[in-house]
């Protein structure tokens, strides 16, 4: 870790510590790239849920465990904008479902009030019932869903009203919830594309997309179908006659309330390009997984390109946190962490400096046996990549490198 420190000395007794704080000078021919964490102000969320027969209890779960993903938005003061809608292309066909259709909070618009009670709305809205169609288009209702959304938009903006959803200055999240494959007519690549372009060409950066779904590569036991005896086995033997999928004994494998989850395979190809969250359906909870995608929702990226191709031998990565984040999101453990404070770590920092840092160097994750978060590079798009979890909003990421092919920065 780079030596650092809040000041040399102080000329006045008790002055407050500067935001600015000492390196020692790198290596010569070291390259030295910072970002700054931080979210967008507003943030379209549409939400596109299965809607047939064996998703009863995920969508309650999902409801369970919303208020994770919606702390997230209220502390932050997000003006959010929520919509849900199905799977079902035949009967749905992308239209809003639930009341109100566009669930608002923290509007910034004196035109658009904020939905009385949102929490409430969406764990309403999200239960979507069990009587759509058994044959998934989520990626296909998505896209019907953004061809109306756009031109209400449009309509709205001509007119001189305030557009509801699909804001021109807004970001757009995509959230798909299935446990069935998806069958939309076109390619996984083609909806990414016009996912990306749904804020106009060149913004694909204002869109993210995530999912959750069945695991892979063997798809997975809903919430309501695995044996708990049946835990940890991997073949027909181990679960006594129950079926087999994955390390888990399915009950019920005919039961259309207990159908196992297929791999959702077409979601995480969509997800992946889209460098998203891919999260399991056959979770215990899905408290995690919305805890990840409500960070998301604020706009904080995992993935930071550097403005070199790096030596990955030169690696260095480093996160400065605000001095008052709970040390139970720093992402890293105990001993990786430097206060910059005289006593204390995140939110038990002593008051001796007013503008501290917490200084913090995460694991890299091909270099720690065993780490499920922390940070690798991406070598064919020359980026740090944050696998697990992602670093806090106010946080300043800082790596050091030297130029892959000894080339001067």
């Amino acid at each position: 870790m780079w030596l650092r420190g809040c000041a040399i000395l102080a000329t006045v007794a008790g002055a407050a510590c500067s935001r600015s704080q000492l390196y020692a000078t790198p290596p010569p021919g070291t390259t030295v790239d910072t970002f700054q964490q931080s979210s967008v102000a507003k943030s379209d969320i549409l939400w596109i849920i299965g809607n047939h027969g064996s998703m009863a209890n995920e969508q309650a779960a999902l409801a369970a465990a919303f208020p994770r993903f919606f702390a997230h938005m209220q502390e932050s003061k997000l003006d959010y904008r929520i919509a849900v809608t199905t799977s079902d292309i035949e009967n749905t066909a992308g239209r809003l479902v639930g009341q109100p259709q566009v669930i608002v909070g923290n509007s910034q618009d004196p035109n658009v009030l904020d939905a009385a009670d949102p929490q409430a709305a969406f764990e309403a809205n999200v239960k979507v019932g069990t009587t759509g169609s058994a044959r998934d288009e989520s990626l296909e209702a998505a896209s019907m869903a953004l061809s109306q959304l756009g031109a209400d938009a449009q309509a709205a903006q001509q007119a001189g009203r305030s557009v509801l959803f699909l804001r021109p200055d807004a970001a757009l999240f995509l959230i798909f919830v299935g446990d069935g494959p998806d069958y939309s007519p076109n390619e996984p690549r083609y909806y990414w594309r016009l996912f990306q372009q749904a804020k106009g060409i060149g913004n694909n950066a204002e869109v993210a997309v995530s999912a959750i779904a069945g695991d892979l590569p063997n798809g997975c036991c809903p919430l309501d179908c695995c044996s708990a005896s049946g835990s940890g086995c991997a073949d027909q033997t181990c679960c006594a006659g129950l079926w087999c999928l994955g390390t888990a004994c399915c009950e019920n494998a005919l039961s259309e309330s207990c159908f196992p989850a297929a791999p959702g395979l077409r979601y995480y190809e969509v997800v992946e390009l889209a460098g998203g969250i891919f999260g399991s359906i056959c979770s215990a909870s899905f408290d995690t997984q919305l805890d990840q995608l409500g960070l998301q929702a604020l706009g904080l990226t995992r993935k930071f390109r550097l403005s070199h191709p790096a030596d990955p031998s030169t690696l260095q990565v480093e996160i400065d946190y605000p001095c008052a984040t709970d040390p139970n999101n720093l992402l890293c453990t105990t001993n990786h962490v430097t206060s910059t404070c005289t006593a204390g770590v995140g939110g038990q920092c002593d008051a001796g400096c007013s503008d501290t840092l917490l200084a913090c160097t995460p694991p890299e994750i091909s270099a720690d046996a065993g780490v499920t978060a922390g940070w690798s590079y991406e070598a064919s798009d020359s980026a740090i990549v944050f696998v697990g979890d992602i670093p806090a909003l106010g946080s300043v990421i800082k790596v050091s490198y030297t130029i892959a092919g000894g080339a001067l920065p």
